[in-house]
């Protein structure tokens, strides 16, 4: 038979109730929505807040929208070329400077662009050349370098390094 120790009973005691006085006294913050104008009919569907400033959101017909003052105001625009495309991912990396990738019915459909003058002109980064690969999102660790990444094409899933 197991016999309790002092120790044990008094570090346990303490836990409890250091959890339960935490737990009465917990702040509970509910976010705050306040309605936008994306000056858009499009349907948004990724969005990359930079700052408090600076947020990026883009979706279907090939629109990408932009605020740089924390949305007051929005700048809406679609890519050219792109806009029966839908862009299901962006990533902001300042007032300037964006990424945006593509899906849409076609494998050249699935792409990466990329401005670095506040949307006013897209380069294409990369466009899909393999049949099986669906690209629908990426992610960046540094504002230069990302990956994006594939469904399974032949037990394989395929990556793109951003740079």
């Amino acid at each position: 038979m197991l016999k309790p120790s002092l120790p044990v009973f008094l570090i346990t005691t303490f836990a409890l109730g250091t959890l339960s006085f935490a737990e009465g006294h917990r702040k509970v913050h509910q976010p705050k929505l306040t309605p936008q104008n994306s000056n858009t009919t499009q349907g948004l569907i990724a969005v990359s807040p930079v700052n408090p400033r600076v947020v990026w959101a883009s979706g279907r017909g090939g629109t990408f929208v932009l605020t740089t003052n924390g949305g007051k105001t929005w700048k809406a625009g679609v890519v050219p070329g792109a806009e029966a495309l839908q862009f299901r991912d962006v990533q902001g990396v300042s007032e300037k400077v964006a990424y945006l990738q593509s899906i849409g019915g076609n494998p050249t459909d699935f792409r990466i662009y990329k401005t670095v003058d506040g949307g006013a002109t897209w380069t294409m980064q990369f466009q899909n050349q393999n049949p099986g690969a669906f690209y629908d999102c990426f992610a960046f660790w540094t504002p230069r370098r990302g990956i994006s990444h594939s469904d399974s094409v032949n037990g394989v899933f395929p990556d793109l390094r951003i740079r």
